[in-house]
């Protein structure tokens, strides 16, 4: 659907020139805008991915492309003033240049309000893609000047005719139940069978810590979140408790059942598992955009499972 959206969008006349492209992490944000890219671009009406340009813009490697990415965990002032010192040189191959900014709520503040400038005069026609798992990070002055669309996961039956090829796998039904319909998940789990065991490990610590007393839940806080714990284990964890979370209130109100929550369950009201994944939600969001301690953030976390 939102490629059908975005094929309409870009043979008009108003061709948008920016948009924020919003949804859970693995559902192919960063991929349709690298295929919008391409189609704006190839040598054919649809994407050929044979031609040079194709080929350069699924590399990420065409001049006339810029992917911006966050450095350690957020994207700074300087990484968008190079930006712009780049966008105001001429395209070399392209009618004009197109920039793709991943997980753009990692901007920070003053990044934010430099890239607003350019926002509201994108140079030669630039056309960006704001590609993030957490829009409202972003000014509403940024918003205000994008164009939203939404991606949503996909459906179990989507997925498995899509991965036909993988059905033989042995692991692939338990693939198909920890994806939470995100198809890049998926091939993520094939292409690294360690990122599958250590999700499949997580998951199983995190069905523990929602069974656990408060105080072996505070116990495992004290123990997880030390000094050696990276702001990317922080951020996998707690995103992962997310999803588990998510499932079970789905489970819960018979959306997507599933028996392996039923223990779990008896021990959570519909209201408490609301409120617990509100508290993670803000706790991730702080995370990624304070100093707060990461410890006594889980810890008031626990409070509310």
């Amino acid at each position: 659907k939102q490629r059908q959206l975005l094929k309409k969008a870009f043979q008009g006349v108003n061709i948008p020139q920016a948009l924020i492209f919003s949804g859970m992490d693995y559902l192919g944000k960063k991929k349709i805008a690298l295929d919008v890219i391409k189609s704006m671009n190839c040598v054919e009406d649809e994407p050929c991915n044979t031609c040079s340009a194709c080929e350069l813009i699924e590399k990420q490697n065409h001049p006339d492309l810029i992917v911006v990415s966050p450095d350690d965990k957020e994207i700074k002032i300087d990484t968008i003033r190079d930006l712009q010192m780049e966008l105001s040189r001429r395209p070399q191959f392209f009618s004009r240049k197109t920039v793709i900014i991943d997980n753009a709520h990692t901007l920070n503040l003053n990044a934010q309000h430099c890239l607003l400038k350019t926002l509201e005069e994108p140079p030669g026609g630039t056309i960006f893609f704001l590609v993030t798992s957490l829009p409202d990070a972003l000014l509403p002055t940024i918003r205000s000047r994008c164009e939203v669309l939404k991606f949503y996961p996909v459906s179990e039956k989507e997925l498995i005719e899509k991965f036909e090829d993988k059905q033989s796998l042995p692991e692939f039904n338990n693939v198909l139940t920890i994806c939470g319909g995100r198809p890049g998940f998926v091939v993520k789990c094939f292409e690294d069978h360690q990122f599958l065991i250590e999700k499949q490990t997580q998951l199983k610590t995190i069905e523990k810590l929602l069974k656990g007393s408060l105080v072996e839940k505070f116990a495992f806080a004290k123990n997880f979140f030390n000094k050696e714990t990276t702001q990317q284990q922080s951020l996998v964890f707690l995103g992962n408790l997310i999803e588990q979370l998510r499932s079970l209130l789905f489970s819960k109100l018979e959306i997507k059942k599933d028996e392996q929550f039923e223990k779990i369950l008896e021990n959570y009201s519909t209201q408490q598992l609301k409120q617990a994944l509100l508290v993670a939600s803000d706790l991730n969001f702080l995370f990624q955009h304070t100093n707060i301690n990461k410890r006594v953030g889980f810890e008031n976390l626990m409070l509310n499972l």
